[in-house]
């Protein structure tokens, strides 16, 4: 795992539709229909894919029994809660059921080395996106992307769960590797690093350095003949003035 990657998720890491209430009948297929499969083939979320509704809100209780189911542990908390879970909140409690919480702080202690202010969920939202657990809906399909505070649905729950059961097996390690080595340049006091270039301070003199000159504008040009004398004094003479051009002769 490189750490281009690992700077792209950092980097990457800066309305969504109602919950449609089906009650019984077909359901509609959905944009995570082949990882719903995946999930409920290992006997996860739901009994069968017609009894999955997608699209409704991702309760507490559902995501605790999820991870119990991944990491082959026992609930640590109930089950029956209905309490909806954030988009944020379903990334940090895959984060740490896959035990990378401390991969997820050095990140965010990483950002804030380099002068940056990161949001509290940034470490988690990291890691999740270097393991692959979330993923950017094609244009077409923006109305499907999520703000990290609005309710995740069983839909997006299912697709990382899906991505964990495919791992094959040095995925988390990786990611700690790259967490327990990575940094940031870092950005001069009360500048954003990410928008001063790093060659601004350049122009700065620094003691003993003469100021830099600062090229003229094209709107400040003058005519040769237009500037201001000299004489040999060193004072400026005004009384020079360009000669006129002769008139023509009239006839």
């Amino acid at each position: 795992m490189s750490r281009l990657l690992a700077t792209t998720a950092v980097f990457a890491v800066l309305a969504a539709p109602a919950a449609a209430q089906n009650q019984g009948g077909a359901q509609p297929v959905s944009w995570a229909q082949p990882q719903i499969k995946v999930v409920v083939s290992h006997g996860l979320m739901a009994s069968s894919i017609q009894t999955f509704h997608p699209n409704d809100p991702l309760t507490r209780g559902a995501l605790t029994a999820l991870v119990s189911g991944l990491v082959s542990e026992r609930p640590t908390a109930t089950t029956a809660s209905t309490a909806p879970v954030t988009l944020a909140q379903l990334d940090s409690t895959l984060v740490r059921g896959l035990g990378l919480s401390g991969a997820a702080t050095e990140f965010a202690a990483a950002a804030r080395s380099a002068g940056l202010t990161p949001p509290s969920r940034f470490g988690t939202e990291v890691v999740a996106r270097l393991l692959g657990l979330r993923t950017n809906h094609p244009a077409q399909l923006d109305s499907l992307e999520l703000l990290p505070s609005q309710p995740a649905t069983r839909a997006e729950a299912a697709y990382s769960a899906a991505q964990i059961l495919n791992f094959r097996g040095s995925e988390t390690e990786q990611v700690q590797q790259l967490a327990d080595t990575f940094t940031l340049p870092t950005s001069p006091p009360g500048r954003c690093g990410s928008c001063r270039p790093p060659f601004a301070s350049s122009a700065i003199p620094t003691s003993g350095e003469a100021p830099a000159r600062t090229p003229r504008r094209r709107s400040e040009s003058r005519h040769p003949a237009a500037s201001t004398a000299r004489d040999s004094s060193g004072a400026s003479s005004s009384s020079r003035s360009i000669p006129a051009a002769p008139r023509s002769r009239e006839r």
